[in-house]
């Protein structure tokens, strides 16, 4: 990779104060279109980005940025600066913050770089000359560096589900790094690098009405920081509680509401009867229904080339809808659009939590093991079974590799479902992933919290995060960006601070979040317990696209490398499937595909653990 010109979207890169750095600085100088600069006057972050993004500021011999969505002052932030006086007192700079951002500090010379808790904001590292550079995105550290695709880090992302901690964060390109969602990067004036946790899973032990009070103030916040200084705030309103709740919570001045729902084809998706409900009490707002025809369909361009050179892009089936999206939100006056990404991570049921619940309140998790049963037919020796098991998160790594080809199980309640590969992945794609899964496992791995369902909890907003960060990337790129409330940091803490028996339920939906909004929302929107399916859509689109699918695996850049028996993928995508939901590895097959033809061919080269390419 021989330079940016096919980088889509804004990027930058933190350099340390350092003579090291200087001939990494003058590279990516030649493709920045912003400079700002350390005291000494060598370039401290380099990039493209948009003014309304950055914010910066000096005080007392230190500098901070915040980049990403947020609502500082330069002011706020010099007021902040000027209350450190030594490196440890920026552990809790941003914890008041409402929004979604990266934050870069200079203190005493010693420099912290850190995203956010849901991955929506990530960091990556290489190394350099002696001098570590880091950047929000991979590609521009493998364009600094030259570095390969790694084929064993493309093999991993054939798995499902997608998996974040530890195996899934990790960049494809070699000698690039990651840093984890929940710690950041840590330079040492003399070049030594460290990695510190700034954020962790609280301990659930909010009631429920304290719960509640904290996650809309916190939604509310978060929603100031979409408004910007724009007119029009545009949001999703597909009928769901997720969408919906954001809808109500949205509304006020100064910006005019324009929600924005995707007609469906099924005409058993009750979608649309519960957001014309919505819509009838949100008068003030503009509300559109986009309309088969009127935007692309899902999967309209999944033969074409990715021409985000980072990593696969995770919503291939949706790609050129959010791209016709954002330019009819930007034409609409929209800066920024608003979904319910996150809701379901964050609110849904998980039945996990009866495993740790049994060992908080035993005699109340017996009722709730009742209903469960009672909802989701478990049989009870099944049951009992799961929440007997003592297993370890490190264990469970260590056996990640040998559940590659078991059937899923009855009841879920381990720390994390079991990783599969698909059918048609090769023997030599399997190898490459057990290698991988073998490597981890002979390291001690700690879980993102003891807790099992606050460590899934916290690994289902990563992966959602890391998914909104491609597609508010894309949407940048022809029109509105895209905002995740729910995947802001000061909402995730305060949803998982409520105790467990609060938050989840067998029989109430998404409780703590309908407590959260009882007072903005008609009661009656409340009272749905359905949730819109969209598998009629997806097959019908699937077949639409069935030809452009077939032809892919005539030529398939994964055959190539060894990971994918064309015969047997073209056969999957010949075959009926019974719900949306077993789509989900043929997009992740066909997602790499897609990244693998955008890359260029006389600049690609491919780091195989066997030599060849």
């Amino acid at each position: 990779m021989k330079g940016l010109s096919m980088m889509r979207g804004s990027w930058f890169a933190v350099l340390p104060d350092r003579e090291a750095a200087e001939e990494a600085a003058a590279r990516l100088r030649a493709w920045a279109g912003q400079e700002v600069r350390h005291a000494s006057g060598r370039p401290w972050l380099l990039g493209c980005w948009e003014p309304s993004e950055v914010t910066t500021a000096r005080a007392g011999g230190h500098a901070a940025a915040v980049l990403g969505r947020h609502v500082l002052t330069e002011a706020e932030l010099a007021a902040r600066l000027n209350t450190v006086v030594t490196t440890g007192d920026v552990e809790h700079f941003a914890d008041e913050w409402a929004g979604s951002f990266h934050l870069i500090l200079s203190v005493h010379r010693q420099i912290r770089v850190r995203g956010t808790a849901s991955a929506t904001r990530r960091v990556f590292t290489v190394r350099q000359k002696g001098a570590t550079i880091a950047s929000d995105r991979a590609d521009v550290l493998a364009a600094l560096s030259g570095a390969a695709v790694d084929v064993r880090r493309v093999a991993m992302r054939l798995l499902s589900p997608q998996v974040a901690h530890p195996f899934g964060e990790h960049s494809l390109w070699t000698g690039v790094d990651y840093v984890p969602a929940d710690q950041e990067l840590v330079v040492e004036p003399g070049g030594r690098t460290h990695l510190a946790r700034w954020w962790s899973p609280p301990e659930p032990v909010l009631p429920m009405a304290e719960g509640a009070e904290r996650v809309r103030a916190a939604l509310r916040a978060s929603l100031n920081t979409c408004k910007g200084a724009a007119s029009v705030l545009s949001c999703d309103l597909s009928g769901g509680m997720d969408s919906t709740s954001l809808c109500f919570l949205a509304v006020g001045k100064p910006s005019r509401l324009v929600t924005v729902r995707r007609e469906a084809a099924d005409p058993g998706n009750d979608d649309a009867m519960w957001a014309e409900a919505a819509a009838g009490h949100l008068s003030d707002g503009h509300h559109l229904t986009l309309r088969d025809g009127e935007i692309p369909a899902w999967y309209a361009d999944v033969a074409t080339p990715a021409d985000d050179r980072e990593e696969p892009y995770k919503d291939i089936r949706g790609r050129a809808y959010r791209r016709a999206m954002a330019r009819h939100m930007a034409n609409l006056g929209a800066q920024t659009h608003v979904c319910g990404v996150g809701g379901d991570e964050l609110f849904g049921s998980s039945p996990a939590y009866l495993h740790d619940l049994l060992r908080l309140r035993p005699l109340l998790t017996l009722g709730r093991v009742a209903a469960h049963r009672a909802t989701a037919r478990w049989p009870l020796t099944t049951a009992l079974r799961a929440l007997s098991q003592r297993g370890t998160f490190d264990d469970w790594v260590k056996g990640a590799a040998d559940g590659l080809s078991a059937a899923p199980r009855r009841v879920q309640l381990d720390w994390m479902p079991r990783l599969r590969l698909p059918p048609w992945a090769t023997p030599e794609a399997a190898e490459l992933v057990r290698g991988v899964l073998h490597e981890a496992a002979r390291c001690s791995w700690e879980p993102l919290s003891p807790s099992r369902v606050q460590h899934q909890t916290a690994q289902h907003v990563r992966t959602a995060g890391m998914s909104v960060r491609q597609i508010d990337r894309l949407m940048r790129s022809t029109g509105a960006g895209m905002a995740a409330p729910f995947l802001d940091d000061q909402v995730i803490t305060a949803a998982m601070s409520v105790r467990l028996e609060d938050r989840f339920s067998a029989t109430s939906f998404k409780p703590l979040l309908a407590q959260a909004v009882a007072a903005h929302m008609p009661s009656a929107l409340l009272e749905r317990r359905t949730k819109g399916d969209f598998s009629f859509d997806l097959h019908q689109a699937m077949h639409r696209r069935r030809a452009d699918l077939l032809e892919l695996t005539d030529t398939l850049r994964l055959g190539e490398l060894g990971l994918i028996d064309a015969a047997a993928l073209r056969q999957a995508v010949l075959t009926p499937h019974p719900r949306g939901m077993t789509l989900t590895p043929l997009e992740a097959t066909f997602s790499c595909e897609s990244w693998l033809r955008g890359l260029d061919s006389r600049s690609l080269h491919l780091a195989h653990p066997k030599g060849h390419t």
